[in-house]
Order: structure tokens, then sequence, then C-alpha cells
């Protein structure tokens, strides 16, 4: 970053316009896909309550699932961390609104 203060006054005014612009999406994202992520555990967790005489290979399934969905809300959580923290460090400042220019 440059030293002039009006220039950093700029690029700041760009980073909070482009960080505005995508960071209400990611944080309604994140609320989605937890109210979702948590109906889909509530789900799982009344399966193996009420059908314990299911064949082992379709709990083995049905386990797969929750781990792969539990991947894809790990994975949101990361994007969103990644650009809602970790992008806002200074030294990042120009970095961000080169991607969203």
């Amino acid at each position: 970053m440059e030293n002039d203060p009006q220039a950093q006054e700029e690029i700041l005014e760009e980073l909070v316009m482009a960080l505005k612009a995508g960071g209400q999406s990611f944080i309604l994202g994140i609320l989605l896909t937890s109210i979702l992520w948590g109906i889909a555990t509530a789900q799982i967790w009344h399966y193996y309550r009420v059908y314990r005489d299911d064949s082992k290979s379709l709990k083995r399934f049905v386990f797969l699932l929750l781990l792969f969905n539990l991947a894809q809300f790990i994975t949101i959580i990361y994007g969103a961390y990644y650009w809602l923290i970790t992008c806002r460090l200074p030294g990042n400042y120009p970095k961000v609104l080169d991607v969203t220019k």
C-alpha cells in the first residue's frame, strides 16, 4: 500500500463497498446452510433411532450422506471466513479490490 493517506482512504472506501456487496450474501448463505444442516442432522438422528432394523449398507449410505453434507457445510464456512476475515487484513486490500473489479 502507498503511504499517501488519500490513496489509502480511497482504497478503504472501495474495500468497504466490495465487502458490503458480497458479505451480505455470504452471511445469508451461512444462515440458510446452518438451518438446513441442523434439519438434516436431526432427521438422520431420528432415522437411526426409529429405523434400527434397516440394513447396515443403508445405514452406512445415510452416514456417508451426512459426511458429504458436513463437508459442504465446512467448505461454506471456510469460504466465508476466508473472504470476510482473511481478506480484510490490510495487506490484502489491494488484492481484494483487483478481484472485485
